[in-house]
């Protein structure tokens, strides 16, 4: 009876830690993350705590045809407390966010590491709605054979809402016209 409840009760532990999150970034803090090469972002999850957000991220593998190796950063694309729009340009995936968090002013500024694709063109593009409500979890997963472009944000009242231009990638087809 002694060994059961003891199972019991390191049974219930593991479950309460499973529950918890590990967050992969601190409030109020800078952060950067980047997929390991030959990978892209999959998910992105991120809460709201208090005044800033926490984040998580996974990355998958790509299509081994892609070359995606030749990558460089944004720079930071938005002022603080206002809306951002941003797209990869020629083709580019995104694969790591990095941001700046500023105490005084309560808000984030973002750059973003985009992944050129090699001979692969970027297609069928499209807005997801927003990922989030102000001040609530956001978590996505792209479909298979989806990549993200790009990033549009609202602010208000110290948070952001998201939503991602997603799209697909094909070969680049030669047309010769005689």
């Amino acid at each position: 009876m002694a060994r059961l409840s003891t199972l019991l009760a390191i049974l219930s532990t593991l479950v309460a830690v499973s529950t918890g999150v590990i967050w992969m970034t601190n409030l109020n803090e800078e952060w950067t993350f980047e997929c390991p090469k030959g990978r892209t972002i999959r998910s992105l999850m991120s809460s709201y705590e208090g005044n800033d957000r926490v984040w998580n991220f996974t990355c998958d593998l790509t299509d081994p045809k892609l070359n995606i190796s030749v990558c460089d950063w944004s720079g930071y694309i938005n002022d603080y407390n206002a809306q951002f729009r941003y797209q990869c340009p020629s083709d580019g995936i995104i694969t790591g966010m990095s941001s700046h968090f500023e105490v005084g002013v309560l808000d984030r500024r973002y750059q973003f590491l985009c992944c050129y694709p090699g001979a692969y063109a970027t297609h069928a593009c499209q807005y997801t709605p927003a990922l989030n409500i102000q001040g609530q979890l956001l978590s996505y997963r792209l479909l298979e054979s989806w990549y993200i472009r790009g990033v549009n944000t609202e602010y208000s009242s110290s948070d952001r809402l998201l939503s991602l231009n997603i799209c697909r990638l094909d070969k680049y087809v030669a047309t010769c016209y005689y």
